[in-house]
């Protein structure tokens, strides 16, 4: 080979080389530091890249024309850039919603599942068009694909639950154990508006929910349904645990069932404080059936709790109860409350020199759907503490005077 030839040959190849070293230099940098890739040679990916995370950022987005013409060049070299049509979508319409750049969504998602903004941009249209099936697949596809996009994708389908078909194709989902759908479920119900919803997506799939997942998600759903009034559909969930039943919330009975945090709001709720504290004890045996409550000078708690469900009516409440070192001026009583207002009863002093039967009645009005049950211990500042012991705690329903 002529000399003159190996020498363009030789520049030829330090060239390419350079140009791969560049390249190589700025994907790296891509990773590093948008910016400063942004402003190299051949950087029409890299300026992509650093749009697409002001996605979400309006006031960091330049102007529209401006990213049109980043993402034109971009698609000069790259003519089905999944990136550049996304930015294109979202500069058409950051709200997703108008159908201004559907035309972009459309293409990148066809090209890429990936493209967390024109899938929701899709998503707004399918719904639009009344497309259940479309949306809810584009939801489950994305993310499944996307985890992190929930922040963008749970709040518009929180809204979307208002309709019955969409719920129903939730359901679905999480009848196939799709993987964001109980996350999304927990998410929605901590919305007061959006509890109701998210309950009946749940009853709906029922059964059909794996029973981890059941046992993971349905109490902390009983929990926020009662808190939010809606306590049938908090009545209806409990069987949906493994070893659940209705009956939890009609029943003070200390079993294992009415003390296993799983069942949210229908189980005991005991606490502890700096002056007082319950907790479950045994009898004779390993079987717990007691409380043990304690209460020190200065007590004045709520110490155990349980919700209720009880048709209005008249009921009578017993249970066996013994205390140490009584104080004439240390009290501890039953106190019945309807959920959404004030005490309706409250009972007789349980701090006693002995073990006694001890037992009341109460009514429930009409318009109270539900109950709150609290132990209330006071001790005066500078009194000894108090021991309680308190077992076969039992609601039953008089048929006779006062039901209704």
């Amino acid at each position: 080979m002529s000399r003159p030839r190996a020498l363009i040959v030789l520049l030829g190849a330090l060239v390419l080389a350079g140009l791969a070293a560049i390249d190589a230099a700025r994907n790296v940098m891509t990773e590093l530091n948008p910016a400063l890739a942004a402003r190299m040679y051949g950087s029409e990916g890299a300026q992509v890249d650093l749009l697409s995370l002001s996605l979400g950022q309006p006031a960091r987005m330049p102007p529209k024309n401006q990213v049109f013409a980043t993402a034109r060049a971009r698609l000069r070299d790259e003519p089905l850039d999944p990136g550049a049509l996304n930015v294109m979508a979202y500069a058409s319409d950051p709200t997703g919603r108008s159908g201004a750049g559907t035309r972009y969504a459309e293409l990148a998602t066809q090209v890429s599942k990936r493209m967390t903004f024109s899938q929701l941009a899709m998503t707004a249209v399918s719904l639009q068009r009344g497309d259940v099936p479309g949306s809810i697949d584009r939801f489950d596809a994305v993310l499944r694909a996307r985890p992190e996009a929930t922040s963008l994708f749970f709040p518009y389908l929180k809204k979307a639950l208002v309709k019955s078909d969409i719920r129903a194709a939730i359901a679905d989902l999480a009848a196939q154990d799709s993987p964001w759908v109980m996350d999304f479920l927990t998410f929605a119900s901590n919305d007061a508006s959006s509890t109701g919803h998210a309950a009946d997506v749940m009853l709906r799939a029922g059964t059909k929910i794996p029973p981890d997942d059941r046992a993971i998600f349905a109490g902390p759903m009983i929990t926020r349904a009662f808190q939010n009034g809606y306590y049938s559909a908090a009545r209806s969930l409990l069987p949906l645990i493994p070893g659940g039943s209705a009956s939890l919330f009609e029943s003070a009975a200390i079993t294992a069932h009415s003390l296993d945090p799983a069942y949210g709001l229908a189980s005991w709720q005991l606490s502890s404080t700096s002056t007082g504290s319950a907790s479950a004890a045994s009898g004779k045996g390993t079987k717990v059936d007691a409380f043990s409550i304690y209460a020190s000078g200065g007590a004045h708690d709520v110490l155990a709790s349980k919700f209720l469900l009880l048709p209005a009516g008249s009921y009578r409440l017993s249970q066996q109860a013994s205390s140490t070192a009584p104080q004439a001026d240390a009290s501890a009583i039953w106190r019945v409350s309807c959920a959404d207002g004030g005490e309706i009863w409250h009972s007789g002093p349980l701090v006693l020199n002995s073990k006694q039967d001890i037992a009341g009645t109460f009514a429930i009005p009409p318009g109270c759907r539900g109950q709150r049950l609290d132990l209330v211990v006071n001790v005066p500042f500078g009194q000894p503490s108090v021991d309680l012991t308190i077992r076969s705690i039992k609601i039953d329903r008089n048929r006779g005077n006062g039901a209704q």
